[in-house]
């Protein structure tokens, strides 16, 4: 970030924008307020009891905020408990795949769902402005708005 913003981009009419990441990543973020970009997740933005839950507990066993991967994790992890409760078990393949298409269920950043055309797991994702805030040693993503499933237009590539 640091680099590119050297070359002073704005000149030409050019912004910085990048996507949501690791905390860690969100450090040179720090030096960028008002960067716009887009998040899969972190850990502030989603306001549920399935991300209460995981923020949490993070912070309960770890004395950190949880990441992105530990969400993606979780929402698995959750894909795969709602779809056997669903199916009544997990011993036919062929009818836990179909009870998968267009499953929707809860996760740390809200609802997702597996798109029935190619099991894409559908998501929103967050339209985010960094902000410096004081006692963190990062650009925070704060929430400028959401960016429903609907709106984003994914291709189906495989029939």
């Amino acid at each position: 970030m640091g680099k590119i913003s050297a070359v002073e981009p704005e000149r030409f009419g050019i912004k910085n924008a990048t996507g949501g990441n690791i905390l860690a990543a969100l450090k040179a973020y720090k030096e960028q307020p008002g960067m716009e970009g887009a998040t899969y997740y972190y850990y502030e933005i989603p306001k549920n009891p399935v991300n209460e839950g995981l923020v949490k507990n993070n912070f309960e066993r770890f004395d950190s905020p949880p990441d992105f991967f530990t969400a993606g994790g979780m929402a698995s992890g959750l894909a795969i408990v709602e779809a056997i409760k669903k199916a009544g078990g997990a011993e036919d393949t062929n009818a836990l795949v179909a009870d998968m298409e267009g499953m929707a269920w809860e996760t740390p950043k809200g609802t997702m769902q597996f798109r029935a055309e190619d099991h894409q797991a559908m998501h929103t994702m967050n339209h985010f402005r960094t902000e410096i805030q004081d006692g963190q040693d990062y650009g925070v993503p704060v929430l400028v708005r959401e960016i429903g499933m609907a709106e984003m237009k994914i291709p189906v590539r495989n029939n």
